[in-house]
């Protein structure tokens, strides 16, 4: 049996510049800024953008970063499925409202990674976005 918060051991905080040079290897972006929610395709970002950014994520199928605001600082953690080649995982689809449906892409998968605590339950440890289709 796994031992406890193994999931949350894999989770990498990164240097936010480091971070940003690896955007390009995403497919994916959910990026919550003050004035707009964008969902889709990678998009270019400006210096003005990550000012008001205030969380966002970077996904693909073999992982994520996110960047988060943490005491007004922008903050990364990554994961990279290649970390945990014998994850226990779920992958469960939602529909996307009606102003994040873009080029014919009307839902959103995300992936669950399981962990088991100290007395064997498992649960939930970790959940991240996966794919649009």
């Amino acid at each position: 049996m796994k031992t406890e918060n193994t999931i949350e051991k894999q989770i990498k905080k990164t240097d936010f510049q480091e971070a940003i040079k690896l955007l390009t290897e995403y497919k994916y972006c959910l990026i919550y800024k003050i004035s707009e929610v964008i969902l889709g395709q990678i998009v270019q970002i400006s210096e003005d953008d990550w000012e008001e950014m205030q969380e966002a994520w970077f996904f693909k199928e073999e992982g994520q970063i996110h960047i988060y605001r943490d005491e007004g600082m922008l903050s990364t953690a990554m994961i990279d499925d290649a970390l945990l080649p014998d994850a226990h995982t779920l992958e469960k689809t939602y529909c996307l409202a009606g102003k994040f449906q873009k080029d014919g892409k009307k839902k959103i998968t995300v992936k669950e990674y399981l962990d088991f605590d100290k007395e064997g339950q498992c649960y939930v440890a970790y959940t991240r976005l996966l794919r649009l289709a």
